[in-house]
């Protein structure tokens, strides 16, 4: 079994990134989630009265983003690195000790690569077989 650890970071090359060179690569610093973090992502299914599952992708995408991202290197926005900015105004997410990120330098990731770096928050933290026997 691997054991994960929330408090260390992983650090994540989006794809249109990967060819080309390191120093010019965006690099996305993530952290897997803790059980308070999955249980909130989770709690964005929902079955409507015919039974049917849904899902409230956007909110997933929001959550992990806000609870997966750690920082933010190799990135500039009008020549000045982009700072992730945790909302000081707003309350923490329920169970943890996270507020979400300003929504303006949220903004400036494109739709595309959020949900790509939001889904490879999600798969960190719930490893394949293959990957726990590593």
């Amino acid at each position: 079994m691997k054991f994960l650890n929330p408090e260390s970071t992983i650090d994540y090359v989006c794809r249109c990134d990967r060819d080309k060179p390191k120093d010019e690569q965006v690099v996305f610093e993530l952290t897997t989630l803790t059980i308070e973090e999955e249980a909130l992502i989770s709690n964005t299914y929902g079955y409507k009265e015919n039974g049917e599952m849904t899902i409230n992708l956007g909110d997933q995408t929001v959550l992990a983003l806000n609870l997966g991202l750690a920082g933010i290197r190799n990135a500039e926005v009008n020549g000045k690195p982009l700072e992730l900015v945790r909302d000081e105004v707003k309350k923490f997410y329920p169970g943890t000790k996270k507020r979400p990120w300003k929504t303006n330098v949220l903004n400036m990731i494109p739709p595309r690569e959020r949900q790509e770096i939001a889904e490879e928050i999600k798969r960190l933290s719930n490893l394949t077989e293959e990957e726990e026997k590593n």
